[in-house]
């Protein structure tokens, strides 16, 4: 990589820039070679690699490239901005800014995203009309009949059932607006955005001009729901704005409105708020060697997979669990039943709780009967789900002795007791770990 060579598992890089980087061979300015990375808001402007890749190849398994903006990124083989070995990478959510001088209606875009040894097939729209169709790897594109003003195409390639949307922004060099007044294109990009409610997320726009040089120190507006906020660029173009708004989504609209050197720009994103990444939690009753279980998602909705660590609290205990493959992670509760309980779950920085009542799979009622020769005492055995338990021993101790008795179809063990005389007597009944003690009162 000719600004950054990644090797680590796990990683993850946002909000950076990379400007005029190159590279004799692999990723004009990133070449990512460590498992399950994650790249983020960052901005390529002007790298160019001799072979593949000329902003980032990404050369390792399970990565995720999102949310970047890319303008004018050249190879001189294949990925004019993103080369990726292995088809288990997404990339969704960037932005690809096309320079081209006014009153041209014909672009052509070389190759942007090249997937290694796999092809996919891709679909633009503009306004929600279909205007092309190809592959993912195709060498070029070409959009005809093109107007002088700028043009905002969504690019939607399908991968393994799912969709992936990018975003080309075919723009111009200069506009006029007033006859003998000309004034310089200027370029807002940003991206969706994803997240989770108060997770410290921020919304990062830059302003640049038709070369993708920065415009600094220029306001912006911003408008999501019915908030407005005003925001300055800074020294590399950039403004940034914390999102607080509650869970739900919603259309960002920034504006600049020019002045005597740029022209105005606008552009639409979406926010996707979710309110957690612990689901599935929920208050509930849980019999006795039952589990409490949540799914653990990502910002896209998306399960995170295996080996994320969840930590619950009971009872003044806490355990460390992993999620399993498909994200969720699970606790066995073993303690004493008939009682409520409150169940923290802790992912990162979030915290749910819930209430848990513990019920018991071993049952027995205390009996009271008049003196007679045989008196019966039933116990009922459940699974964790409720359902009677056939051909399991009970175990009971009664008056010094023990006895094994297997439950019948209905999970009910019966133990007859013979010649008992008037007396409460003490039974105590045993399946595993599940221990009840009952009376028996003879009148």
């Amino acid at each position: 990589g000719g600004a950054i060579y990644w090797e680590g598992s796990n990683g993850f890089l946002s909000v950076c820039s990379f400007v005029n980087s190159t590279v004799n061979q692999y990723g004009g300015a990133i070449r990512w070679s460590g498992g399950n990375g994650t790249l983020s808001a960052c901005s390529f402007l002007n790298n160019h690699a001799n072979e593949k890749g000329g902003a980032v190849l990404w050369s390792s398994a399970n990565g995720f490239l999102s949310a970047c903006s890319f303008a004018n990124n050249t190879a001189n083989l294949y990925g004019g901005a993103i080369y990726l070995d292995y088809n288990t990478i997404n990339v969704s959510d960037c932005s690809f800014i096309i320079y081209r001088p006014t009153n041209t209606a014909t672009v052509t875009v070389n190759n942007l995203i090249y997937y290694y040894s796999h092809n996919y097939d891709v679909d633009y729209y503009e306004n929600g009309n279909l205007i092309h169709s190809g592959q993912i790897n195709d060498n070029n594109v070409t959009f005809s009949n093109l107007d002088n003003g700028k043009h905002n195409i969504d690019m939607i390639y399908n991968k393994g059932g799912s969709n992936f949307t990018n975003y080309i922004n075919i723009t111009g060099d200069i506009i006029e607006d007033i006859p003998g007044d000309i004034t310089v294109d200027s370029h807002l990009s940003a991206s969706n955005v994803y997240m989770f409610y108060n997770d410290g997320t921020k919304y990062t726009i830059k302003l640049a001009d038709y070369k993708g040089n920065p415009i600094i120190n220029q306001n912006i507006q911003i408008t999501i729901a019915n908030l407005k906020y005003n925001l300055k660029t800074d020294s590399r173009g950039y403004a940034t704005l914390v999102l607080k708004q509650k869970a739900g989504k919603y259309k960002i609209v920034a504006s600049f409105n020019g002045n005597s050197e740029y022209g105005p720009s606008t552009i639409v994103s979406t926010l996707s708020i979710l309110d957690s990444p612990i689901t599935k939690n929920k208050n509930s009753e849980i019999y006795f060697g039952g589990r409490f279980k949540v799914q653990i998602i990502d910002v896209y909705a998306k399960h995170v997979g295996a080996g994320k660590v969840v930590k619950f609290t009971i009872a003044g205990k806490t355990y460390r669990i992993k999620t399993d493959k498909n994200g969720y992670a699970s606790l066995k509760i073993t303690l004493k039943p008939n009682k409520k309980y409150t169940i923290t779950t802790q992912y990162g920085k979030f915290i749910k709780k819930n209430q848990i009542t513990v019920k018991p799979v071993l049952t027995a009622k205390n009996i009271v009967k008049k003196k007679r020769k045989t008196i019966k005492f039933y116990a009922k055995l459940v699974n964790t789900k409720g359902k009677p338990r056939a051909k399991k021993t009970i175990r009971f101790r009664f008056k010094g002795k023990r006895y094994k008795i297997k439950t019948n179809k209905k999970g009910i063990a019966t133990l007859k007791i013979k010649n008992l005389k008037k007396g409460k007597y003490k039974i105590y009944t045993q399946y595993g770990k599940s221990k009840i003690k009952n009376t028996i009162k003879i009148k």
